[in-house]
């Protein structure tokens, strides 16, 4: 090809190259960084003692030296602790007093500023000064107020590299100021403290982060304070027209809808979620039931399968050596497969594989530490064992006639709320407790309820009456009441089930004696160097609260007096903020 032609092609290409591709480089407006974000504090209250906070943030921005960014948002929450706090924008200026341009819009319970001008581009260095009002922002603890709070926020997009704030207190409240200081930093959730937190003498506050903050992540401070130094949160008065309804309208209904709605939901219970018929006479069993498996027992005789019937499961795998415990340290366990699992009880097959996955391979060894995250397979196994109870006939099917009068209380709860209507909140709540106690047991299902309930009432007796049932004509099996051997191997069968009536304690301390350091059970591989039958005993049962907690979710705790905040993000304020 002939120079003349080639030319033009590479002009075109070339200005493609610089015109187009630069664009589309350029076309993320998250692609800038924060050089510091100081934010300063005014804290004081009101005459009815609720706390009022005066805020100014003072954001430097540095934008690329390439047309991208209009300028920042800002996203400000808009409640703290289940209320508003009443937020008012104030001002966004310059740090020359002119006024930015900037509309508002509401997200995801945030007021988002938008800061900048849609007809112009901003670049490098940009500072922008935002003042806002808010209220009731403390919480009240047994031990003292607090005033916790998120600086920069979790919801971040960008490296801020400094993260400053000071707090003014009020002569209101420099007397109840306490000297209690905490800061966090990172992401939601850490308990970080790369920052420090320190107070002058005048009651001058002040908290600093010492490293960048990546994208998302916060610096939270904890202030405390004297007890009932603040009020808390007050509702708005309510509304004449709404007094007005709960006085005429509301008291036609007042009465007549908690009767119809209490006796809909007795009636409904009554014929569909008891257990079809009443308990037979207990009687003391000493073997567990035949073709049953401990997720099933659990499930009949508390009408769900709890985290603790998997840990009873394991126990009884022991036992039947399927499986062998191993007590690696104080409250630390291993399991390992000692045998082929093809006999097995198809549910004993589903709790190996939560533990083990699918491949049942003896020798196969795991921590139950490594276990902590399978809380959510526990649950579904619960959901899959109740299903295989109502397929099997032990449980009657009322989950629709259960999601009903869920659904009815639910309604009625939210009324009686809105309505303030303590009569229908009492019916509700009646309706609600109902429907948790829906699921019934059939007449198989009570059948087997009244064996497990009788292998309870062996295990509670004294022991010379647990060796007449041994050794009474109707026992069905022979067993050697003198023989420390067959008892131990009669008594570790029911261990399991002593799990599920949470005696396992008890009942490991009523055999353990039997054990001698050359008869020690061959499926605990216990943390001493000598056995000894009262360890033993001990062991089993810290076995059953340690799988126990590894197999439940984990619980949501609160704290009275300081809490120290906990975590970053945890506090109220906070929000985010990106480019546009």
């Amino acid at each position: 090809m002939k120079l003349h032609k080639i030319v033009p092609q590479l002009i075109v290409f070339l200005v493609l190259i610089i015109f187009v591709a630069p664009s589309t480089a350029h076309a993320n407006t998250q692609n800038f960084t924060i050089a510091s974000f100081d934010a300063t504090y005014t804290l004081g209250k009101d005459d009815n003692n609720r706390s009022i906070l005066s805020v100014e943030e003072t954001i430097t921005a540095q934008f690329p030296n390439y047309d991208q960014n209009h300028g920042i948002e800002r996203a400000i929450p808009n409640t703290y602790d289940g209320h508003s706090v009443s937020l008012s924008i104030e001002s966004v200026n310059k740090p020359d007093g002119t006024n930015w341009s900037y509309t508002t819009y509401q997200s995801n319970g945030n007021t988002v500023l938008r800061i900048g001008d849609a007809n112009r581009y901003l670049q490098g260095e940009q500072i922008f000064i935002i003042n806002y009002m808010m209220r009731d922002v403390t919480k009240n603890f047994s031990g003292g107020d607090e005033f916790f709070w998120d600086i920069n926020g979790t919801d971040w997009q960008q490296t801020i590299e400094r993260v400053q704030a000071t707090v003014y207190l009020e002569d209101s409240i420099k007397a109840a100021f306490d000297n209690r200081l905490q800061c966090y930093s990172g992401v939601a959730g850490s308990t970080a403290s790369d920052c420090t937190i320190s107070a002058s003498i005048d009651g001058v506050i002040t908290a600093t982060s010492t490293q960048p903050l990546a994208a998302q992540e916060n610096l939270s401070i904890v202030v405390g304070f004297a007890p009932n130094t603040f009020s808390g949160y007050v509702a708005p008065p309510i509304p004449l027209w709404l007094k007005l309804f709960w006085f005429v309208v509301v008291p036609i209904g007042y009465v007549i809808f908690p009767i119809l709605v209490l006796l809909w939901a007795v009636r409904t219970w009554r014929s569909k979620g008891r257990d079809v018929t009443k308990q037979t006479t207990i009687v003391p069993q000493y073997i567990p039931p035949k073709n049953t498996s401990m997720l099933l027992n659990d499930t009949i005789i508390n009408t769900k399968m709890r985290p603790k019937a998997v840990s009873a499961s394991i126990i009884d795998l022991a036992v039947r050596h399927y499986l062998k415990i191993y007590e690696v340290k104080k409250k630390e366990y291993e399991l390992e497969i000692n045998k082929p699992v093809d006999g097995a009880h198809p549910d004993d097959v589903s709790v190996l594989q939560l533990l083990f996955g699918n491949s049942l391979q003896v020798g196969s060894r795991i921590a139950l530490k490594d276990k902590k995250t399978i809380y959510k397979q526990v649950e579904q196994l619960g959901k899959d064992t109740y299903q295989a109870a109502i397929a099997s006939g032990y449980m009657a099917d009322t989950r629709a006639v259960q999601k009903k009068v869920y659904i009815v209380g639910g309604i009625f709860t939210f009324i009686s709320i809105v309505t303030l209507n303590p009569l229908l909140f009492v019916a509700a709540i009646t309706t609600l407790v109902l429907g948790a106690y829906m699921p019934a047991r059939t007449a198989k299902g009570i059948e087997l309820k009244s064996y497990l309930d009788g292998t309870k009432m062996y295990m509670q007796v004294a022991e010379a009456e647990r060796l007449k049932v041994l050794q009474s004509a109707d026992s069905a099996i022979k067993v050697n009441t003198r023989s420390a051997d067959q008892l131990v191997k009669l008594y570790e069968r029911l261990l399991p089930l002593a799990m599920l009536y949470g005696i396992e304690k008890s009942w490991a301390t009523q055999f353990a004696h039997l054990y001698t350091p050359e008869t020690q059970p061959d499926w605990y591989v216990g943390n001493y160097s000598t056995f000894n039958a009262a360890v033993f005993a001990g062991s089993l049962a810290s076995f059953g609260s340690s799988s126990v907690s590894s197999f439940s979710p984990p619980s949501n705790s609160s704290s009275s007096g300081f809490s120290g905040g906990g975590s970053s993000g945890g506090g109220g304020g906070g929000g985010g903020g990106g480019g546009w």
